[in-house]
């Protein structure tokens, strides 16, 4: 991927984010009970397939263009970017 690509990517996740997807990255304490449901993580154990890790990336976008927190966490150098390597995992 190139860097319009990547910058295109995060423009359509952006898109995609409503007041139901907010309330899910909100609500969300990673406990790991959708991992029990999920049969990406249930046949092969590995906790990259567990949902919450697959949003991860729209997680972060959320947090930094959505919310106070991620902005001022942006803002200091705190915040993870996502990048080219987050759409490669």
């Amino acid at each position: 991927m190139s860097a319009p690509s990547v910058e295109k990517g995060i423009q359509f996740i952006k898109a995609q984010i409503d007041a139901p997807i907010a309330s899910f990255f909100s609500a969300c304490v990673h406990c790991g009970l959708c991992a029990e449901a999920c049969l990406f993580f249930t046949e092969t154990g590995d906790p990259k397939y567990t949902p919450i890790n697959k949003v991860e990336p729209m997680r972060r976008i959320w947090e930094r263009e959505f919310t106070l927190f991620g902005r001022l966490k942006s803002a200091v150098g705190l915040a993870k970017p996502v990048d080219e390597d987050t759409f490669a995992e």
